[in-house]
């Protein structure tokens, strides 16, 4: 039985149509929200609504295409009411390597999507309807360590935690930010590196997502929830903005390896 209730509430869930941000849109829809999936092509966006039903549409918009982000937000509003749920699922993972070695273009491209995307989207629906209404806004990222042959990509998550809690103060009290972190969800040779002995299902991730989008996590602002990484490796470390309340420490392993993504 599913005990999130988002019943009569609307989320746009920004980046993609498979892994993680598909999980999280059917996880909203099964528990009664209405979703509005934007991605690049307007094809995927339609074969991703299609999934969850008639409380679903699909729309083209690309992550950093302002004008785009603004049609969506307003279509939203035209379909449904209004947008009480904002999900930032944006990722650039194509800058392999060292970070001594990259190029400016790389660079921007990088932090370009993962950054700046998360900022774009929050402050178009921040201005359309969250500032007089209210609402939630959840950004998601891989992991929270060093990501290896990915460090840039690193980098711009740790950027996006810190991000996380600006936002959270900037907006609070009208608007409630907060990340999940999906860790080593999906990686089937990670497994014994959690304490689970198991890596976490992209279904798993959208519940996480879902509930923190409902009124049952009303008083958890401006965290970085990690979610399905293994604590028994290193010392557990807090992700979190210590002046928004109490950090929440789930399951952290700085060195558990990062999924590429799927967002």
């Amino acid at each position: 039985m599913n005990r999130i209730d988002l019943s009569g509430r609307t989320a746009i869930v920004a980046g993609g149509a498979q892994g993680t941000a598909l999980a999280v849109a059917q996880a909203i829809s099964a528990s009664g929200g209405n979703v509005m999936l934007a991605m690049r092509s307007q094809e995927a966006a339609n074969a991703a609504a299609a999934t969850l039903g008639g409380n679903a549409v699909g729309v083209a918009a690309r992550a950093v295409d302002q004008a785009a982000a603004q049609r969506c937000v307003e279509a939203a509003v035209d379909r449904f009411g209004g947008v009480d749920i904002l999900v930032n699922a944006f990722g650039n993972n194509h800058a392999h390597g060292r970070v001594v070695d990259q190029d400016y273009l790389r660079f921007t491209k990088t932090f370009g999507v993962n950054l700046w995307a998360p900022i774009l989207w929050t402050s178009v629906v921040t201005r359309v309807w969250m500032s007089e209404h209210g609402g939630v806004v959840i950004n998601t990222l891989d992991g929270t360590g060093p990501a290896g042959d990915r460090g840039l990509y690193g980098a711009s998550n740790a950027a996006l935690i810190q991000l996380t809690a600006e936002l959270a103060v900037e907006l609070s009290p009208t608007v409630r930010v907060n990340a999940v972190a999906v860790g080593i969800a999906g990686f089937e040779h990670a497994g014994s590196a959690t304490t689970l002995t198991r890596t976490g299902e992209a279904d798993e991730v959208g519940d996480v997502v879902a509930s923190l989008a409902s009124d049952a996590e009303s008083w958890v602002p401006g965290q970085t929830l990690v979610f399905a990484c293994g604590c028994g490796r290193s010392r557990p470390h807090a992700v979190g903005s210590s002046r928004c309340g109490p950090v929440d420490v789930r399951n952290t392993d700085g060195n558990t390896p990062h999924s590429s993504s799927s967002r």
